[in-house]
This record gives C-alpha cells, structure tokens and sequence, in this order.
C-alpha cells in the first residue's frame, strides 16, 4: 500500500531521489519510480542540499540505482511547439516599435502613444507574474501554456476588432495588457521546459532555442511590419498627434493584424493537440528532485546575495535595453533614419544575437561551469558599442550609416545572446528553489524596469535622447558588477553523479 506522502508527491510531480528503504517500488499508475522518505525527510534534504557532498561515489551510485531516468525523442517536439508560442508572443510584442510612423498617419496616433503601448505590455508582465506562477506551480506546464496561447490569442484578435482611431486605441492598450500577461509562461518557462526535457547537455542549448524563438518573433516584426505596412516617408516626429487620411496605411496595418491573429490561433490548435506537462521519467537526476514551493522559493532567493546580483544585471541592463529597443524607430528619427532602415537594423541584431546566443550556449554545454566567463565576453564588446553608438547619435563624432549598422546590430547580438546564459546562471545560483521561480524574477526585475522607462517616455513634451546615456550606462555596469558573481553550480552538482543510461528503443536522442 502506497503511503499518504507517496500519494501526494505522485500529485505534484517527481519523485525526490533520496535513497530510502523501497526506493525502486514502481507505481501501477504510472512508469515513475517512488521513493518511501516521508516529506519531511525530504524536504530536510532539499534544505541542506547545498551543503551535501556530491563527490561521494556511494551516495552517488545509491541515486543512481534508487532513481529510473530517461531522455524522450518527443522532446524536441515539445519545444517546437513551445518555440513556437514564444515566437507568436514575441511578435506580438514587437508589432507596433517597426511601423510607428505608419500608426501615427493611420490613427493619429503620437510617439507617446507609441512608448504607451509597449509601457502597456510590460506592466501586463509585472502585474500578472505571481499569479501565473502559481498557476505553472499549481496546473504545470501544458496547462500553463495552454492559458499563455490563449491569452495571445485573444489579445490579437482584439487588435482586430475596430480601426477607427479612437476605439482602437483602447483595444489596442488592452491587447497590450493580455498580451504582456500571456508572455510570462513564454518568455520565463525555457528553463523549466529545458530541465524537464533535456539532458545535462543539452539543456542551455534548449533553453536558448526556446528564448531565442521569442527573439526571433520579435526581428521578424521589425521586418514583415514595414513590408506589410506601408511607409508613409519621413516627416520627422509628429508630436502632436495629427494626421492625414492615411487610409491606406490603416488598411494595411488590419490586413496585418488579421494575419497574426491566424497564425497564432494556428499555435494553440497545435498546444491543445499534444504538448505533455513533463515526460513520464526525469532526463536527470536534479529534474526528478521536488524543487521548493513558489513562497519558499522566493524566501531562499531573497537571502541568495549571489542571487541579487544576477537579478540585479539582467533586470537593469535587460530591462533598459528592452525599452531602447523598443522605441528605436524614435530614437534613430533624429538622424533622418526611415522607420524601415530601423526595422532592418532591429532585425539584424536580434538575429545576430539568436545566432551568437545560440553557439555560446551550445558551447557553454561542452564546457560546463563557464557561465560567468561567457557573459564577461559578451558584455564587454556589447559596452565598447554602446559607446561608440553614443558619440554618434550624440553628434560627438561625424556620423555615417555603416557606423550606426554597426553599433546597433553588434550591441543587440550580445544582449540578446547572453540572456540564456543568464536564466541557466540563474537556475545554477538558485538550486533547489525551481526552474519556475528564478527565471520568472529575472524576466519580472526586466519588464519592471522597462515599464518604469516607458513610463517616463510618456509623459507629454518628453525627449527620448536620455535613454542613450542611460543603456550605455547599464550595460558597462553590469560588466564591472559580473566580476563580482561568485558562480555555483548546485545543480549541477546533483547532475554530475549520473551515468550513461541505456536509451530504449525509439527513445535515442
């Protein structure tokens, strides 16, 4: 007979690998292995997890015969499809920076408008993130995902529903809004996805795949907006709202609308079809320990100093960059730049840092334990640009268009490309407290700093020169506080007993 802990560890998702006296006894349920420790053995050996010593081969080889482990072909699916959804999120969340000057013609819309609606989807972010974590905690990952698609859904199809001026720019605020909130399962879940699917290594690469898919929505927005949309030329910055017909334009912008709208509804038939909250058996060793609840994950964090620095370089320096990116289009206008040479300088950066992201990433795998060292060359090339862009947009030096394709584009390529890096840091520094938790407060501390620039960037007569100064600056502070990260790898530690596990048939990675 199986015991009442059994019953409610079974509920909630793995079992601990502790070794215990019928540790092995399979479940008629299900194929998971259980573990007779009570809960409160358990959790006593999470709480001094830390401190064990996972050097010893005794206890090593006890979890390794007490715990089955198993990597499923499947998984790649799963993250296609999760890949998938953060894509559509991601386009979303970039649809209105790319044809800004368009919008302004169709709806009459100001620059302020502008920076509001991305102020709009931050906020979303800030304000739902507990919430929705307690939901992933509570429901786990399909069900999770399956709200996130539906949330993204819905928030396009509003952006459809009227396209006169007035009534659409309240749907579209709204739709800013739920969108915001359907990015928290999407844009904080890689980790997790990864930790429950992956190998030991393989799992930065997916986390990467998975992040930089939302990336990769977001540089496909600043190039298909501007096909789709027609520019309507340079006219410098229209502050005060007023517009011509622009009908045109207006037409344009619905027909694009419309076509999101689809292939984001196309997504969630595939999330409903299949996408499993987890595989039947744990990839790893550290994937089948019961992580920290949500509360007590967060209490852990909040006395991890180690923790406090991470948070504090990637919120700050993420969160400005993010709403520097955001307003781009408006910040290059002062150069006489197009909102479609923008778009293009958008696109090539966060490709470039898809693409580096996803080879460092790749290559932090084969090397583990230089998680630290990968983000050092990857800030300090990022800062000597951002200077550069700086004297140039500054008028400090003569400016020329090759210069700013190159100070744009190389900046994005590594901000962009160390924030997987960033979140498996995170997950590293903040073992045992879950996959769930860690990468939701760094992408929350990233959207509430966003959302207090946008914020500023709104109020009426306000200048977007400042925030130059302000991401140089975050960025070469990061470098300097990355020093002072003092890396551990706690769960890998955990990892780093396992042995080859025979793969069964149909099941080879």
């Amino acid at each position: 007979m199986l015991s009442d802990d059994s019953d409610e560890l079974r509920n909630n998702g793995y079992y601990s690998p502790i070794p215990s006296p019928v540790a092995g006894a399979r479940s008629p349920q299900n194929d998971d292995v259980i573990h007779g420790s009570s809960s409160f053995e358990r959790r006593a050996e999470l709480a001094d997890i830390n401190n064990r010593d996972y050097s010893s081969t005794d206890e090593s080889a006890a979890l390794i015969k007490d715990k089955n482990t198993r990597v499923y072909l499947r998984r790649w699916y799963v993250l296609f499809v999760f890949s998938l959804g953060c894509a559509v999120t991601g386009f979303s969340f970039g649809q209105y920076g790319p044809i800004a000057q368009s919008l302004e013609k169709a709806f009459g819309w100001s620059d302020n408008t502008i920076a509001m609606l991305g102020m709009w989807n931050n906020l979303g972010f800030v304000l739902m993130a507990w919430p929705f974590g307690r939901l992933l905690e509570m429901k786990g990952l399909r069900f999770a995902t399956i709200v996130s698609m539906l949330l993204v859904t819905f928030s396009l199809g509003l952006r459809c529903a009227s396209s006169d001026p007035v009534t659409a720019k309240w749907l579209n605020n709204i739709s800013q809004v739920l969108a915001g909130t359907a990015s928290i399962i999407t844009y904080s879940s890689c980790a997790l996805l990864s930790a429950l699917w992956f190998p030991v290594h393989q799992r930065t690469t997916a986390t990467a795949i998975g992040t930089f898919m939302g990336y990769l929505g977001i540089a496909l927005s600043f190039i298909i907006g501007p096909l789709v949309v027609p520019d309507p030329g340079f006219a410098g910055n229209n502050t005060s709202g007023n517009a011509t017909d622009g009908s045109d334009e207006r037409d344009a912008i619905m027909v694009y609308f419309y076509s999101v709208a689809g292939i984001s509804a196309f997504v969630l038939l595939l999330t409903f079809i299949y996408f499993p909250a987890k595989p039947p058996l744990p990839p790893t060793i550290s994937a089948g320990v019961k992580r920290l609840s949500q509360g007590e994950g967060v209490r852990n964090l909040l006395k991890n100093v180690q923790f406090h620095l991470i948070l504090f370089i990637f919120g700050f320096g993420a969160g400005i960059y993010q709403a520097f990116s955001q307003i781009l289009d408006i910040d290059l206008d002062v150069l006489d730049v197009s909102q479609t040479t923008a778009g293009w300088m958008g696109f090539y950066s966060i490709i470039g840092g898809c693409l580096l992201g996803f080879i460092t990433s790749w290559i932090s795998d084969m090397f583990t334990r230089k998680l630290k060292l990968f983000l050092l060359m990857m800030f300090m090339p990022a800062t000597a640009m951002l200077v550069w862009f700086l004297l140039l947009i500054k008028k400090y030096i003569a400016t020329d268009m090759p210069s700013l394709y190159i100070t744009v584009i190389v900046p994005g390529c590594f901000i962009y490309g160390s924030q997987p890096l960033f979140y498996e840091l995170a997950c590293e520094t903040a073992y045992p407290t879950g996959e769930d938790v860690a990468p939701f407060m760094l992408n929350t501390a990233q959207n509430l700093v966003a959302t207090v620039i946008l914020g500023i960037l709104i109020v009426p007569g306000s200048s977007v020169s400042w925030i130059n100064w302000v991401v140089t600056v975050s960025i070469a502070l990061g470098l300097v506080l990355l020093l002072l990260v003092k890396e551990d790898y706690n769960r890998m530690k955990v990892d780093d007993m396992e042995v080859d596990v025979p793969k069964p048939d149909g099941d080879a990675s």
